[in-house]
């Protein structure tokens, strides 16, 4: 058989762009700066709604606030701090939303490599990095500021450097990890979930090669605690301050996160669901495809993966709270390695024409499909999400559709509550609205003069009783969903009936009728 002759055409020129590709081991670089530009073209412009937590994360960023129960973070909280004073012009918001993008394309970056550790397969590499890049809770998470892309980027360093362990020996791979793991927990307790699958990792391991010893755990469990040393302090500090052990243990371990689980076959299907909406078509089969194909890994490696995937996947289904969709995002994070198994058991033998358009695929569809579904949601008045309307906020889009470079309804909202309400006003709100609009109080400095307070409808009640008379009264927003109004975690116009109600977009007023 005669070589190929190389020419001057385009089929020759794509197969010697595919080839360089194929044998480029800074490949993970270019996804990971290819995946930043992405976030930083589709990155808020401001304060996001966040459900709340994108205000109060930039307030205690600002105060370098740390406290801790399970949802406090406070290595986010550090973290981020330090990134803040980076000589960046621009708002602190838009700042820490950098810091979310940075963060996942690290994540992306650490995963291709991951992959390619595994495999030895670029495209596979890039078919897992790429799907994950814009899969639909991770994308949105890299845009705002959130604690999840530094959650990723945590536990993809954490893989990564069990993965080197267990292929290329040295210890110093298993301390870095342990290190690493108290890093994570001290970010979000979400990076318990993977002790069932790595003790099963390290166990199989030490079976078959008597690798670990006595000396090596305790070594390794002081590098765990050295890394949680934010938690440690924190930790000592309550005990010193006189807070009860028992309280803080029981926050500690997360006993209240523990008592709210439950397994709900309603919760199943809706992860499933997710996942599927999370890597549409191509994607989705190539996942379910790469976990079967799994069982070519070594076998350590093959129980770690499915049990990081099975424990991901059953917190989010089994913790009953409003927002745990979000919770599956080390899930997800599993899955894209199980696309690139799948594109190496399924794809492997194919042309390099074959591969590149299932790599094109996986990047594109993602993007018409969220925006697609968004569309046509709006368009035809259906209301997938049934979450709380807010001002400004297009439900659909929001939470259907990544991108939120265009997204400035917070802001807009927090803005002209502050500028239209009278001065000493008093409001009262829930959680979500009332933490915009303390953002521009204590970030902004607008309005000083305005006090607000957060509370369940009847504690809202309570304090409009006692101010009303002595100060303007305003409350921040009023639900009008009846299938939100049945929770009974928002205030209702039913709620107000003793009183006079009105309307001063984006707020309302309260008077009294005598």
């Amino acid at each position: 058989m005669k070589p190929h002759l190389y020419k001057n055409t385009k089929l020759d020129r794509f197969i010697i762009i595919t080839k360089f590709i194929e044998n480029a081991k800074l490949v993970g670089l270019g996804v990971g700066l290819s995946s930043l530009c992405l976030y930083y073209i589709t990155l808020c412009p401001g304060l996001a709604w966040g459900g709340g937590d994108s205000a109060k994360f930039a307030i205690w960023v600002k105060k370098l606030n740390f406290q801790w129960t399970p949802s406090d973070h406070p290595l986010y909280v550090l973290a981020a701090y330090f990134f803040s004073l980076l000589p960046i012009k621009a708002s602190l918001a838009y700042i820490l939303n950098l810091f979310s993008a940075l963060n996942g394309s690290l994540t992306v970056c650490i995963l291709y490599y991951i992959v390619y550790m595994l495999t030895t397969s670029t495209t596979a590499s890039l078919a897992a990095a790429a799907s994950f890049a814009v899969s639909h809770t991770f994308w949105m998470h890299s845009l705002l500021t959130e604690v999840y892309t530094f959650h990723t980027m945590l536990l993809s360093i954490f893989i990564y450097l069990l993965l080197a362990w267990q292929k290329k020996g040295g210890k110093g791979f298993l301390y870095a990890a342990c290190f690493i793991f108290g890093l994570g927990v001290s970010n979000h307790l979400l990076f318990l979930l993977t002790l069932p699958g790595v003790f099963i990792f390290l166990f199989v391991e030490w079976w078959k090669n008597k690798r670990l010893f006595l000396k090596d755990t305790l070594f390794m469990a002081f590098l765990a605690l050295a890394g949680a040393f934010m938690l440690v302090w924190l930790t000592a500090t309550d005990v010193i301050q006189g807070d009860q052990v028992t309280s803080i243990i029981t926050n500690l371990i997360g006993i209240p996160i523990i008592e709210s689980l439950n397994l709900s076959i309603k919760r199943l299907l809706l992860f499933v669901g997710l996942l599927l909406y999370n890597f549409p078509l191509f994607g989705f089969l190539l996942g379910i495809c790469g976990f079967f194909a799994a069982k070519q890994q070594p076998f350590s490696i093959t129980l770690l993966f499915i049990f990081l995937f099975i424990t991901f996947s059953l917190f989010p289904v089994c913790y009953n709270v409003r927002d745990n969709y979000q919770f599956a995002i080390s899930a997800y994070l599993i899955f894209a390695i199980f696309i690139g198994f799948g594109f190496v058991f399924s794809l492997g033998e194919s042309s390099p024409l074959k591969k590149t358009i299932y790599l094109v695929c996986l990047s594109t569809i993602s993007l018409f499909f969220y925006y697609g579904t968004a569309a046509a949601c709006n368009y035809f008045s259906i209301d997938v999400i049934k979450a709380r309307m807010l001002p400004y906020r297009n439900n659909n889009f929001y939470f259907l559709y990544p991108p939120k470079n265009k997204d400035r309804s917070a802001e807009r909202y927090g803005k002209e509550v502050l500028s239209r309400i009278e001065p000493y006003s008093f409001i009262v709100g829930d959680y979500t609205p009332i933490m915009v609009i303390k953002y521009f109080q204590e970030i902004e400095g607008l309005r000083p003069d305005v006090e607000t307070f957060i509370g369940l409808p009847q504690k809202q009640i309570d304090e409009v009783k006692k101010i009303l008379g002595k100060r303007p009264v305003y409350i921040a927003a009023i639900e009008e969903n009846s299938h939100l109004i049945k929770t009974g975690l928002y205030l209702t116009r039913n709620d107000l009936k003793e009183f006079v109600v009105e309307s001063i977009p984006p707020v309302f007023k309260i008077t009294s009728k005598n």
